[in-house]
């Protein structure tokens, strides 16, 4: 091989190292986040709202749980058949961002899910694409890590 040859190879080597270590930086990050969540349930509130975002109507009490890479719905998996739906996340300085869907085991329908981690709290949006209709939802986590 020749002195070029090696340099080359020593470069290509170089970067495919460089890059092999930037991929597993982001899976390990993305690995992060996902354990964040993994077995945590929050207590929430789940309400209409307004066209001008107020809230209206008696809120209906739920609870989401992250549990096997899947978020699961207290009072949709019992009262409408909704199976817990898989589940990804992105971190970043603000939270922990969350997009799920749960499957109706009788008809189809979807749940879509979409939300905010921040701390001890929970925020997002529920979409029942069925019924067209989206409903806010905020709540807490149930459980600290020392009440368990």
């Amino acid at each position: 091989m020749t002195r070029k040859n090696i340099t080359n190879h020593l470069l290509i080597t170089t970067l495919f190292i460089l890059l092999l270590a930037a991929t597993a930086g982001a899976q390990t990050k993305m690995q992060n986040a996902q354990n964040a969540l993994e077995g945590k349930t929050f207590i929430i509130q789940v309400y209409d709202y307004s066209p001008d975002g107020k809230k209206t109507g008696t809120p209906m009490q739920d609870e989401l749980t992250f549990v096997g890479g899947k978020l699961s719905s207290k009072v949709m998996s019992k009262e409408y058949i909704f199976a817990p739906g898989s589940y990804s996340v992105k971190a970043d300085a603000e939270g922990i961002a969350f997009a799920a869907d749960n499957i109706n085991l009788l008809n189809d329908q979807v749940i879509f899910w979409l939300g905010t981690v921040k701390s001890d709290t929970i925020e997002g949006s529920m979409k029942w694409f069925a019924k067209g209709t989206t409903q806010l939802f905020w709540g807490t986590l149930k459980y600290k890590d020392e009440e368990k």
